[in-house]
C-alpha cells in the first residue's frame, strides 16, 4: 500500500486548526484553508502551507504583506519575507501532518528576522520592512514600506518610494509588461501623495478596499490621521 502523504485541502485545514494554530499567539486566525494570519493596520503577517492531493512536497510560506500598496494584486502570496537565501529549508518531503512537523515549523519560524511570536507594533513593522529593503533581494519592499508610511501620514515615505523608483528603473528601464507599467505608475502616484493629508486618506481607502478584495480581516487602523 502506498503510504505517501497526500496534502489534500481538508487534511491541511485540520492540521492547521488542531496542531499549528494552538502553537501561535492568540491574535492569529485561520485565513482561507491553508494559512494563519494576523493584522496590524494594513500589514498582514501570514504563514501558509502549499501541497495538493498528489503532492509529496509540502511548502511553508512565511509572508509579510501590505494591503493597498499594489491594489491590482489578487493574491497575498505576492508579499515579502520569504527567506530567499535558502529556499530549500521551506519545503518538506514526504512528511506526516503531525505534532513533530508542527514543532519543526515553529522552530524554523523562530529563526526569522520577522518574528511570528512577539506582538506586532508600528516599530516592528518598520523594522521588518526596512530589513527587507536593505537585503537587496525583495524589490517590492521599499514600495510596501513607503505605502505603509503614507497610511500613517509619515512624510519619510518619500525616502522609500524614491528607492522603489530607482530599483524599478534599474530592473525595468523600458516597462513592457502590464505589472511593470502598473508598478511604475503606482510609485509616481504615491510620491505625489507624500505630505498630503488627503493623499493619506486615499491610501487608507485603497488599503481597505484591497483588504476586502483579498478576503483579509477588516483593517483596524492603529492611530487616527492628524491634519497638519
Amino acid at each position: 500500500m502506498d503510504e505517501t502523504p497526500l496534502y489534500k485541502a481538508v487534511a491541511l485545514k485540520s492540521f492547521i486548526s488542531k496542531m499549528l494554530q494552538p502553537r501561535f499567539p492568540a491574535d492569529f486566525q485561520r485565513h482561507r484553508t491553508r494559512s494563519l494570519l494576523r493584522m496590524y493596520g494594513n500589514v498582514a503577517q501570514m504563514v501558509g502551507l502549499s501541497g495538493g492531493r498528489y503532492a509529496t512536497t509540502l511548502g511553508l510560506h512565511p509572508i509579510l504583506y501590505v494591503a493597498g500598496a499594489c491594489p491590482w494584486v489578487e493574491e497575498i502570496s505576492a508579499g515579502v519575507a520569504w527567506d530567499l537565501t535558502d529556499e530549500g529549508k521551506w519545503t518538506f518531503q514526504n512528511v506526516l501532518l503531525d505534532d513533530h512537523l508542527a514543532d519543526k515549523i515553529i522552530d524554523q519560524l523562530e529563526g526569522l528576522k520577522q518574528s511570528f511570536f512577539g506582538p506586532m507594533s508600528d516599530t516592528r513593522v518598520r523594522e521588518w520592512l526596512n530589513y527587507f529593503c536593505k537585503d537587496g533581494i525583495r524589490e517590492h519592499a521599499p514600495l510596501y514600506l513607503g505605502f505603509y508610511l503614507l497610511t500613517l501620514g509619515d512624510s519619510s515615505a518619500s525616502i522609500y518610494l524614491q528607492q522603489a523608483r530607482k530599483i524599478f528603473k534599474r530592473i525595468c528601464p523600458n516597462p513592457d509588461q502590464e505589472w511593470q507599467r502598473q508598478t511604475s505608475s503606482r510609485i509616481e502616484l504615491l510620491l505625489e501623495r507624500v505630505g498630503s493629508f488627503d493623499g493619506a486618506v486615499e491610501c487608507r481607502k485603497e488599503a481597505e478596499e484591497h483588504a476586502l478584495k483579498l478576503k483579509l480581516p477588516q483593517i483596524s487602523w492603529p492611530s487616527n490621521l492628524e491634519k497638519r
